[in-house]
């Protein structure tokens, strides 16, 4: 896997991602980006020439409220991360039950850190 920085307007929402971030649970993870950075990329597959989430459905709106605040992003080390777009691993190989598996494992890890 390798890091790449995907146009956040070519990423799509897993359809089976039952998970949901209430308003205050997307204001504590944009505060936490402008404070420290992006410690997270998503996690994604490709699907043609998009890109699926798997995880960071919450990141991912944090950083485009961000976007549309004006505000920039970077990396903890500093390193800027492009306007417009977000961190992200492709994960390829992955069947569509272990992405399902995958997606059910964050979800119960978000409930348990509260972000």
């Amino acid at each position: 896997m390798s890091l790449e920085f995907v146009p956040l307007d070519l990423i799509d929402d897993y359809e089976a991602n039952s998970n949901t971030h209430p308003p205050e649970q997307i204001h504590k993870i944009k505060s936490m980006m402008l404070r420290i950075g992006i410690t997270s990329p998503a996690l994604v597959r490709r699907v043609g020439e998009r890109s699926g989430l798997i995880t960071g459905r919450g990141r991912c709106a944090a950083a485009r409220q961000l976007y549309a605040a004006g505000e920039t992003l970077s990396m903890p080390n500093g390193t800027p991360v492009p306007v417009g777009t977000y961190p992200v691993l492709f994960a390829a190989g992955l069947s569509t039950e272990q992405v399902r598996a995958y997606v059910r494992l964050d979800r119960e890890r978000t409930k348990i850190s509260g972000l």
